[in-house]
């Protein structure tokens, strides 16, 4: 099964702040937006990809994106894949610990779902499209991620995601054109 990386989503106390570091990385920020019914500031960064892009997202009001905050702080929030079949994808996945967010029952009808796992501090927001493009990992802006978390590694394997994958050090890492970023190098 084809899956592509859509967006790899931190929340972060300061949009505005992030965007003054990653201008000096020389990335692509895109427009700022804020989202009032789902509680966010956001801007997606890249460099002109489709795919791959970083999305960072800063709370403005009491909601999910607030409680991820205080409760992990800034960091990674979800990561979001594209596949042509979510009921197919969803097939895979029965029985690996990964179960729907509540959430979902609202965003099928977007044919968008979002799966969480138990002691998981990681959603995976998963996206059907009807025609897979052809991506290679270089057209990505992200290529890889490297997670820190604690997350169970028959579960991290089970979301068939080949880029992501468990590190043994203390901060996570993104590979963004052929160079190992530190997420605090990021935000």
């Amino acid at each position: 099964m084809k899956i592509i990386i859509d967006h790899i989503a931190l929340v972060v106390k300061s949009v505005d702040k992030s965007i003054l570091k990653l201008k000096n990385l020389n990335f692509t920020i895109g427009d700022v937006h804020e989202f009032p019914s789902e509680g966010t500031k956001e801007v997606y960064i890249s460099k002109g990809q489709e795919y791959g892009k970083l999305l960072l997202m800063e709370p403005i009001s009491d909601g999910p994106y607030e409680n991820a905050l205080q409760k992990r702080g800034v960091g990674l929030h979800h990561i979001a894949v594209n596949v042509q079949s979510i009921g197919k994808y969803l097939e895979t996945l029965n029985g690996s610990g990964w179960y729907l967010h509540m959430h979902s029952y609202k965003s099928l009808k977007y044919k968008t779902v979002w799966l969480a796992g138990a002691n998981t501090p990681l959603l995976i927001e998963v996206h059907e499209i009807s025609k897979m493009p052809n991506v290679a990992d270089s057209e990505l802006f992200i290529s890889k991620v490297e997670l820190n978390s604690n997350i169970n590694d028959e579960l991290l394997n089970s979301l068939q995601i080949k880029d992501i994958t468990k590190l043994n050090s203390s901060e996570m890492t993104f590979q963004i054109e052929n160079k190992a970023y530190k997420l605090s190098e990021l935000i």
